[in-house]
């Protein structure tokens, strides 16, 4: 992936299979952890109100149910290297977890690309996955946020359905925020407005 306005596309090695639990349980643990320097997800005002919520670092849509995360939490068969037919992966069962390991680069700028263009079936889209460990990554190095002021698009890995889903940092609170999208809005009322394409390469 080439450089883009001097910044850095993001090495993201991620692990896909884990559950939506083990990714709350993530969440959650990251938000308490005090040795984690200048940590966003407890730098919020209402960070206490948020906890008591059971709200810890990652929020996801009520809508996402056990059946759709499993459908999302699938790594890309899509690769950007000419000598190979898919994406390399590394699989490994642990206990009842069966894991599925990439590593790709994901662009690194703060906003997604063609904000406002709505979803397209393609595989160049970062998995959700991917975004999860992408931005919870950046909270461990205390690195540069992304989507703080926009939405990035995830794969949805079947191609006949109607909703696609989206990562950002939420607006309320220092969390990162997976939402879906009907994909049956027409563009024209801006329903996708604050959506854009992160791009991946590997």
């Amino acid at each position: 992936m080439k450089q883009e306005e001097g910044v850095a596309p993001h090495v993201v090695l991620a692990p896909h299979g884990l559950g939506k639990e083990n990714w709350l349980a993530i969440g959650q643990k990251m938000t308490n952890d005090k040795t984690i320097p200048n940590n966003p997800l407890d730098q919020h005002p209402l960070s206490d109100i948020i906890k008591v919520r059971d709200v810890y670092g990652l929020s996801i849509s009520p809508e996402i149910t056990d059946d759709i995360w499993h459908n999302l939490d699938q790594a890309s068969t899509f690769t950007t290297t000419p000598a190979l037919n898919t994406l390399p992966t590394y699989k490994c069962i642990n206990g009842l977890l069966n894991i599925e390991w990439t590593l790709r680069l994901i662009s690194g700028r703060e906003q997604p690309m063609q904000l406002g263009k709505p979803y397209q079936n393609i595989q160049e889209h970062q998995t959700l996955v991917e975004g999860l460990t992408d931005k919870f990554t950046a909270v461990l190095a205390d690195g540069e946020l992304t989507d703080r002021s926009a939405g990035s698009w995830c794969l949805q890995p079947n191609i006949n359905a109607h909703i696609a889903p989206y990562i950002h940092w939420g607006t309320f609170s220092d969390r990162v925020c997976v939402k879906l999208a009907d994909l049956r809005r027409p563009a024209s009322q801006n329903y996708y407005s604050h959506i854009g394409i992160r791009p991946s390469v590997g």
